[in-house]
């Protein structure tokens, strides 16, 4: 068996890949839940519980993601627990062991189990399985859901008084808004922007201001201010929500929006344009018009973590934040922040994991968006194009290919329409075939055949000392070893 040894409910990057045993003393009350801006939030209330209050533990339920870890952590914790609360998130197979190891103790031994859903949808195959009465596990479920410092107060009342018998039972929370805009604390050492400066919209989850967990989207605001543009905020609970996709789409209108900077993951199932028949509009392209779309990429892993991964992102932040997004059009940027340690609640046994900011990765991002921001305001003429097709080695045979697809043909559509729209596009193929004769000309991944291609680019050897210099060493090293130094090849003189 795999074993880590993990702090007392410590932060654990493995992604739950290995075994892991949470170092926690039992308590009274046991709180799982996937989200890290949950658990913030309950860290925080559990420091304001009296101190008679019957002991909480809150626990990551990713660290439970193995069958052993379920196995040490029943052993160790949940089994001694008089209240235990599963925040469910995920489909109806993730955590199954787990919620079957929880429900054969909570029957066995008469434990308060209150299971529900982890998002915003009802699961009724969950609240049947708990002991807690329904209403109950609902009222909690929407607690969570609706977050904050007040929700989380009546979270810990409600289980206070149905488990307990202390106080009385709270009140069903007031919805908060699906949708809400967001000013920092304190934006005061931002720079005043210039009046024609391009407005910037950073979109991120509701989740994150109600837990507190706003240090990293402050960072990134104060750096568009930096950058010479003129940031603004929403806080959404999905995208998928309409009322956040309306005050989105009224945002961007009344505030003549150039750029957005969208946090939220997946991607976003198209819209049908009424009277359009089957036609469908992506839903930014519905809601922003013709701002750009930037996809920011706050990792679900520590710093150190993603330093070492060759992959550098883990596979569900890749997938989640990276290619679901590219679906609906969204320009990739770059991580703005990764997972670290906040602080310790000694009474709940855990560290609160918060996003930390990198200023140097969110200065790229907000130039980058600043670029755009300008590019979108040159014309068409003044813009310069590439598309990129595949050459793949190692005859002209496979130039352009795409299995299934006519690459070539739609490559000269799309030429055709760029100088429709405006872009000086000249010397067009009249089709597909004479678009490939024509590349065929040059240089390709036809080794036998380049040597009476003419090379369209070159560069002088000057020039490329330069940017050879500027390599790291164990590159120079391995180029040198491979072809030997520029400077003694013929070819490069």
């Amino acid at each position: 068996m795999h074993l880590l040894s993990a702090r007392p409910g410590g932060h654990v990057d493995d992604d739950g890949r290995g075994v892991v045993r949470v170092a926690q003393k039992p308590g009274e009350i046991v709180v799982l839940s996937a989200a890290d801006t949950t658990l913030a939030l309950l860290a925080d209330a559990v420091d304001a519980l009296p101190a008679d209050h019957p002991g909480v533990r809150l626990a990551n339920l990713m660290w439970l993601r193995q069958p052993a870890s379920v196995d040490l952590y029943v052993d160790d914790v949940l089994r001694h627990a008089r209240v235990v609360v599963i925040d469910h998130l995920g489909s109806p197979g993730d955590w199954d062991y787990l919620v079957e190891r929880a429900v054969s103790v909570a029957r066995a031994q008469g434990q308060w189990l209150a299971l529900f859903s982890g998002d915003f949808g009802e699961d009724r195959q969950l609240l049947v399985r708990s002991t807690a009465p329904v209403d109950d596990c609902r009222l909690l479920w929407r607690c969570l859901r609706d977050g904050g410092p007040e929700h989380a107060r009546r979270f810990f009342a409600l289980i206070g008084h149905a488990a307990f018998g202390r106080g009385v039972r709270p009140l069903t929370p007031e919805p908060l808004p699906a949708a809400l805009p967001y000013t920092p604390p304190d934006a005061t050492p931002w720079p005043t922007p210039l009046a024609d400066a391009p407005v910037t919209l950073l979109v991120f989850y509701r989740a994150h201001l109600q837990s507190g967990n706003t240090k990293a989207f402050d960072a990134m605001l104060a750096a568009l201010a930096h950058a010479g543009l003129r940031p603004m905020a929403l806080a959404v609970d999905s995208l998928k929500n309409p009322a956040s996709l309306a005050l989105l789409q009224k945002t961007v209108a009344s505030q003549s929006v150039a750029v957005v900077l969208n946090a939220t993951g997946f991607a976003i199932s198209a819209l049908a344009t009424p009277g359009a028949g089957d036609d469908e509009t992506p839903v930014f392209d519905a809601h922003t018009g013709d701002a750009l779309v930037l996809q920011l990429i706050t990792a679900g892993c520590g710093h150190e973590q993603w330093q070492a991964d060759p992959h550098g992102l883990t596979p569900r932040d890749l997938a989640m934040q990276v290619v679901l997004p590219e679906v609906d059009g969204r320009i990739a940027t770059r991580a703005i922040s990764f997972k670290g340690v906040a602080a310790r609640c000694e009474r709940a046994q855990i560290d609160v994991v918060r996003y930390q900011p990198e200023p140097r990765r969110m200065a790229f991002v907000a130039e980058l968006a600043r670029r755009w921001c300008a590019l979108r305001a040159k014309p068409n003429a003044g813009k310069r194009l590439a598309l990129i097709l595949a050459n793949y080695p190692n005859d002209d045979a496979r130039l352009a290919n795409g299995v299934g697809l006519d690459t070539p043909a739609s490559t000269v559509r799309i030429l055709y329409a760029l100088r429709a729209a405006g872009y000086l596009v000249h010397d067009l193929p009249p089709d597909g075939d004479a678009l490939i004769a024509a590349l065929a000309k040059g240089v390709t991944n036809d080794l036998d055949g380049n040597d009476d291609r003419p090379a369209f680019q070159s560069l002088a050897l000057a020039d490329y000392m330069a940017a050879f210099a500027r390599l790291p060493q164990e590159s120079q090293a391995a180029v040198n070893a491979l072809w030997g130094p520029p400077e003694r090849d013929p070819m490069m003189r």
